[in-house]
């Protein structure tokens, strides 16, 4: 449940949800393709983008974000199409719905092992209830 903040002006009229939507991106190249992005507890994940820098290349292009028990939980490699530079794929919002951060869930990326070249980017759109508009320095 959200926490409700005040800004003080009479006390309660202008009263809003404090947490605001983050984006976090993670760049990888073939030579990382064991990306493992860790969801603190407190961290809402709303959904999961890939962005293809470098078209991957060699034997199966084949890529997957899931949450290392699902490996396409997030993302399937159809989805992503890693052979085709520029390109931008999203899960948002994600298809089996809101995931809550907890101590073991993660965000993990997972390749075929013959790619030789190609590089990515995977961004993460969360909400942190671990921060507010008083503790973000924003404000």
């Amino acid at each position: 449940m959200a926490t409700y903040e005040s800004y003080k002006v009479g006390d309660h009229e202008f009263s809003v949800p404090s947490f605001g939507m983050k984006v976090l991106k993670y760049d990888y190249g073939f030579a990382d393709l064991d990306l493992t992005i860790p969801i603190d507890a407190g961290v809402i994940v709303l959904g999961v983008g890939h962005e293809v820098v470098t078209a991957f290349d060699g034997g199966t292009e084949a890529i997957n974000i899931g949450d290392g028990s699902t490996t396409d939980l997030w993302m399937a490699s159809a989805v992503v199409a890693p052979t085709s530079a520029g390109s931008f794929s999203h899960s948002f919002p994600l298809k089996d719905g809101i995931k809550t951060g907890a101590s073991a869930e993660k965000v993990v990326l997972t390749a075929s092992t013959e790619l030789t070249a190609g590089a990515g980017s995977v961004y993460l759109f969360i909400v942190d209830t671990r921060e507010n508009w008083r503790t973000s320095g924003q404000f």
